[in-house]
């Protein structure tokens, strides 16, 4: 079983962990079969027999473990004990672990870019995220997404966009990822600054460049009396920024309080308030508070998948 756990974590560290016991077995069947995990010396000493390890014989002793239960249909995940699990883990069992792994490799990638249908979403094939792919279009949206993540990148962004360093006039949406406990991903929308061009969507990681420049880098736009910043239900991002020292913001309007006053519902969520106005409703949004719930480390991990970064931005 602690090599199995060992393989299920690196596999969807990302997220999208099997959500009930069925594709939780048939994942462990795929794991035991490719990284031949009845062919090491642990188990062939706990199992004499190969079918004394099967994946419901894991599944039950993950679940003794206190790693996982079911509720219902589904299965919930503990990912801080998961965590402590395999961090305590002895050297012995680390090391088949890791060869383990090794075999699974071309497998982690390919279900990674299984957490979206990018043909049904209209986003763009989601793949680990590099330098080298930092912006591009999502189609049939006229969105275009800037992903930030070195301070360079981050200095070129807020000189070519006077909404960005708090220097013009205007109108953006803010939004931001980790709250309230963290602050991983900062998200700007801003509109084209000519005509035909598109709506760009900076998304500013955090985690790789550090909260505090990121933070001391978009102040002046926060403290700005000539842009208007729009939040969707801001208390949690607000409790964020404010613990990483951040103070005396202006014309900041949560459209979630200015959809209360309109309609009466202190309920309303992003995609209500969309449709609304007779605007698409967010493509991702339901598939990614599922993958958020099974794991509430998601927007920590790095490298962050290309859907998850299109998911924050839109």
């Amino acid at each position: 079983m602690y090599v199995t756990v060992c393989c299920l974590e690196s596999k969807f560290q990302a997220g999208n962990w099997p959500q009930t016991k069925t594709k939780l077995k048939q994942k462990i069947k795929n794991i035991l079969d490719k990284s031949k995990l009845h062919e090491t010396k642990m188990a062939k000493k706990q199992h004499p027999s190969k079918e004394g390890m099967t994946a419901g014989w894991i599944i039950h002793n993950m679940m003794l473990s206190g790693l996982c239960v079911v509720e219902g249909k589904l299965l919930l995940w503990y990912h801080y004990k998961i965590q402590e699990f395999v961090g305590s883990l002895p050297k012995e069992i680390v090391k088949e672990a890791t060869a383990a792994i090794a075999k699974l490799q071309p497998v982690v990638l390919s279900q990674q870019n299984e957490v979206f249908d990018s043909t049904k979403s209209g986003t763009s094939t989601p793949t680990p995220t590099t330098e080298h792919s930092s912006t591009w279009v999502i189609e049939n949206t006229g969105m275009q997404i800037k992903y930030v993540q070195t301070k360079a990148n981050l200095k070129k962004c807020l000189s070519s966009n006077e909404i960005l360093n708090g220097t013009g006039e205007g109108l953006c949406a803010i939004d931001c990822e980790g709250v309230p406990d963290s602050l991983d991903l900062i998200q700007i929308a801003t509109l084209p600054q000519q005509a035909g061009s598109l709506i760009t969507i900076y998304v500013i990681d955090c985690t790789m460049i550090g909260i505090e420049l990121v933070c001391n880098s978009i102040l002046p736009l926060l403290q700005s009396n000539h842009i208007i910043k729009l939040i969707h239900d801001l208390h949690m991002d607000m409790v964020a920024l404010s613990s990483a020292g951040l103070e005396g913001f202006n014309c900041i309007l949560d459209t979630q309080l200015a959809a209360e006053d309109f309609t009466g519902n202190p309920f309303v969520g992003m995609n209500a308030l969309l449709k609304m106005f007779g605007a698409p409703e967010h493509p991702l949004k339901n598939k990614m508070q599922q993958i958020m719930k099974s794991n509430t480390n998601v927007w920590s991990k790095r490298p962050l998948l290309k859907s998850y970064i299109e998911y924050a931005g839109m």
